[in-house]
């Protein structure tokens, strides 16, 4: 009997290795992702950062759902449940490229290998500790559920604080941008002409105005310059 229960807690232990194993690997694949898109993909992780909250909404009832499809699977004991919680890594990675993008790259990189290390460490102990340590799996669970309460409470915050000051950041740069083209509007228009030059400026500025949801009234002036000739008249 004593060899029985001894099986049935290596089992166990094997399956939870396993289990903290996949969520290391899940880890380290979110890790990567946002890595990529704070690298390679900054450009476009900066436009879409003037959208952040539409993408963040986005993504989070995406993965609301992807963690109901793979419970759904998981409970079927199928084998498409790793791979729809790999998916849910890369979506969780890129969601994560958001918020990480407010922080310092050593702090990022510290909480992603100590996360996907604390998984790994899990994993080994769970195969190599023949004893039962489900009376402090129960204390940690509870534990870390008061920890993610309280850091994502602190990370909202900091999150929130942040998107008012890019903002903040946006509407200075829109003024500022609508500020110069109406300046080189009323200059041109006074001259009578544009040069193909300062055309092409204006139109440079014009998209990143655009770019950061500027309205359209400026556009017509803009439409405007483009009527002007581009050199001055000779007066006969």
């Amino acid at each position: 009997m004593n060899q029985t229960i001894i099986q049935e807690r290596s089992g166990l232990n094997q399956f939870y290795a396993k289990v903290y194993a996949f969520v290391g690997i899940g880890i380290a694949l979110s890790a990567l992702v946002s890595a990529l898109m704070l690298t390679t993909f900054q450009d476009l992780l900066v436009q879409l950062m003037l959208n952040a909250r539409i993408w963040l909404i986005v993504t989070g009832i995406v993965e609301v759902a992807l963690v109901i499809f793979a419970s759904g699977l998981a409970v079927k004991n199928s084998p498409a449940t790793l791979p729809i919680f790999l998916l849910y890594s890369v979506v969780n990675g890129f969601s994560l490229s958001f918020i990480v993008s407010l922080y310092l790259p050593g702090t990022v990189l510290t909480a992603f290998i100590s996360s996907a290390a604390l998984f790994f460490v899990m994993a080994i102990v769970g195969v190599v500790i023949k004893k039962d340590l489900s009376g402090i799996g129960r204390a940690l669970i509870a534990a870390l559920f008061g920890l993610i309460l309280a850091m994502g409470g602190m990370m909202w915050r900091t999150v929130r604080q942040r998107m008012k000051e890019q903002d903040s950041i946006r509407h200075g740069l829109q003024a500022l941008l609508r500020n110069e083209i109406i300046d080189k509007y009323n200059h041109y228009m006074e001259k009578g002409y544009c040069p193909i030059y300062a055309l092409e400026n204006v139109e440079a500025m014009y998209r990143q105005y655009k770019a950061l949801d500027g309205n359209g009234t400026v556009s017509h002036l803009v439409e405007d310059m483009k009527e002007l000739p581009t050199q001055r008249s000779e007066k006969k």
